[in-house]
């Protein structure tokens, strides 16, 4: 009776560790596909604007969009947001109060097509009262959309904008 036990036992634990090794290489398989979503670096001065892109990896058609582009200081805002050669002919749409981002081509003729590069292209400015430091720029809560409308996986890589010091009168910059 003992060893009848055993035997069921040491079935099980096999075919626990046998679905974990399938889980762990299935993981590995998604994993190499996953798309990428960058949120890319600018430098500018006070009082200046300045214009950086985001961009994606995709191993499928995108149909749509969905982010929140977060900013980690009030002295950079986001001022204008269009589409890249990529996304041309999507529908792009941008609140200012949440730093929402919306793009979506209802037709389904301007999707994102597998590849790599920018998508939006996003217009900075950089208050006058600014100071010199490094800024976080942060793209939350992304979804990617395929053709079914299902969600896509996708990594997100931040970026940063560096405000530049004033120069200092009478100084001439390097």
């Amino acid at each position: 009776m003992l060893y009848m036990l055993h035997a069921i036992v040491s079935k099980s634990v096999s075919r626990v560790i046998s679905a974990f090794v399938v889980l762990i290489v299935a993981g590995h398989t998604t994993a190499a596909q996953t798309d990428t979503l960058t949120v890319g670096s600018a430098t500018g001065a006070a009082g200046q604007q300045q214009s950086a892109t985001i961009s994606l990896t995709n191993a499928q058609k995108i149909a749509g969009l969905q982010l929140a582009l977060k900013i980690g200081a009030n002295t950079v805002i986001i001022d204008t947001v269009g589409a890249a050669t990529r996304t041309e002919g999507m529908m792009v749409q941008w609140n200012a109060k949440n730093g929402k981002i919306l793009m979506i081509d209802f037709a389904l003729k301007h999707m994102i097509e597998p590849g790599e590069g920018p998508i939006l292209n996003i217009r900075y400015y950089v208050a006058s009262t600014a100071g010199a430091k490094t800024v976080s720029l942060t793209a939350d809560g992304v979804v990617l959309s395929n053709l079914e409308g299902r969600a896509v996986p996708v990594v997100v890589k931040s970026g940063q904008f560096i405000i530049e010091s004033p120069a200092t009168p009478g100084h001439k910059a390097n």
